[in-house]
């Protein structure tokens, strides 16, 4: 796999396309070294943060990987200050 959130693809008349070029390494590898490589980038990518994202949303246990954990937190305390402002909003109501 190769996992890159951005991967910009420029015209056709540009110097540098980094689409063109993960597309041309790809291939590569796939001729050399019979090796096939999945591209989670972009759109993919951020669809694979979601799904992390909402697994550590769900999880109530301690999760070990510190990148779940931190998710795992920004779920809890956006939760957290959902509550906390509609209590507000209530109170003051």
């Amino acid at each position: 796999m190769l996992w890159s959130p951005i991967v910009k693809n420029q015209s056709q008349k540009a110097k540098h396309n980094q689409m063109e070029d993960v597309k041309q390494i790809k291939t590569k590898l796939k001729e050399k070294y019979g090796i096939a490589i999945e591209l989670v980038i972009n759109r993919k990518f951020l669809s694979c943060l979601e799904e992390l994202r909402d697994y550590a949303r769900k999880e109530t246990k301690e999760l070990k990987s510190p990148v779940l954990r931190l998710m795992q937190v920004e779920e809890y305390l956006k939760k957290y200050v959902e509550k906390l402002e509609k209590a507000t909003v209530d109170n003051t109501a």
